[in-house]
């Protein structure tokens, strides 16, 4: 709901550099996700997909401003087709975050290990 407000006070000059302060404000925020507990990942992620469901007509009415923007400002006709949202993709969308959200726990899992030298070994989490 924030980053919504936020992007609202955006004016278009400005899109690259608030684009950047998502990308490190996302970064941040995994971080810090990253120290819950699996039960509380997997409740966020549920979340998510219910407020996906939950909020689809304000969701689909944003989305209908960003294809009326995007065709004043002449953007591509593949990159408007592949903006817009309908109410199955909103669906697939939030399968697949419940999907996501019910795989075992990835963090921590040791995907490969190898020795390097003798008492060095290498690990990849």
């Amino acid at each position: 709901k924030q980053a919504l407000l936020d992007m609202q006070s955006i004016n278009s000059d400005s899109v690259s550099e608030a684009a950047s302060l998502m990308a490190t404000s996302s970064r941040d925020q995994a971080r810090k996700l990253q120290t819950l507990s699996y039960s509380k990942r997997r409740a966020i992620l549920h979340a998510v997909a219910d407020a996906l469901e939950s909020q689809k007509d304000t969701i689909l009415a944003a989305n209908a401003i960003d294809l009326e923007n995007a065709e004043k400002d002449g953007t591509a006709l593949p990159l408007v087709r592949r903006l817009k949202l309908t109410d199955a993709k909103l669906a697939t969308l939030s399968s697949g975050i419940r999907q996501i959200a019910d795989q075992p726990d990835p963090l921590g899992v040791i995907k490969a290990k190898r020795e390097l030298a003798d008492g060095l070994e290498l690990s990849q989490i």
